[in-house]
């Protein structure tokens, strides 16, 4: 049974014990989009849709196609393993990504080497839409950023490492700013795609204990 099957019965049963005005007030009630869980990430990427490094090392590919999964593109995140890989920069994924004819948003390449701005607004974008942003980070590695969370009332970046996929790591916010920008080259580059709708709330939210 699907929401919609179960929304309708759900109307039916309340259309028999209530009038209609409030059976359809409480199904409306019933399946209306979630409240944001300040703790869990915007990009809340399940077990399946997450990518391990390959070929050996190709840790921004994987990252990537994190984020196009996430978004329902796993036909390019397939093909694309199969045709890309190895070490790569910010600017070698941008050229994938335009093989494919996906836009982006990414930090620019700042003097010499692969150092980039390490701007923040792209992160925020990121978050904002509920998008994964491919990041440098670690020593000679990238990861994917999920967002921003919340813990013990503590801000934090929520990433998803390639070489580590069963947990999220949690890094203060400021920390994890710095160590990008300073010690893991300030690269990111977020795949413009949609991402999955909100999910629904939790049926048990509007259980009432009496």
């Amino acid at each position: 049974m699907d929401r919609r099957q179960a929304a309708a019965g759900f109307l039916l049963l309340g259309c028999c014990l209530v009038d209609r005005q409030e059976a359809t007030n409480l199904v409306v009630k019933y399946f209306r989009p979630q409240k944001p869980d300040p703790s869990r990430p915007p990009a809340d990427v399940p077990f399946p849709l997450r990518v391990k490094n390959y070929w050996g090392g190709s840790c921004y590919h994987a990252s990537t196609q994190v984020a196009l999964r996430w978004a329902d593109q796993g036909a390019i995140a397939d093909n694309w393993r199969q045709s890309f890989g190895r070490a790569a920069s910010t600017w070698d994924i941008a050229e994938v990504l335009d093989h494919y004819g996906i836009p982006y948003k990414r930090t620019q390449h700042r003097g010499y080497g692969a150092k980039e701005n390490g701007d923040i607004a792209v992160l925020n974008y990121a978050h904002d839409h509920r998008l994964v942003a491919a990041i440098t980070y670690f020593s000679n590695h990238a990861i994917s950023f999920l967002g921003w969370v919340q813990k013990d009332n503590v801000d934090m970046a929520c990433l998803l490492d390639n070489n580590r996929i069963n947990g999220f790591i949690f890094v203060e916010k400021q920390r994890f700013l710095w160590n990008w920008r300073n010690t893991y080259s300030g690269g990111a580059i977020v795949p413009l795609v949609d991402p999955p709708p909100p999910k629904p709330y939790d049926p048990l939210d509007f259980v009432e204990v009496t």
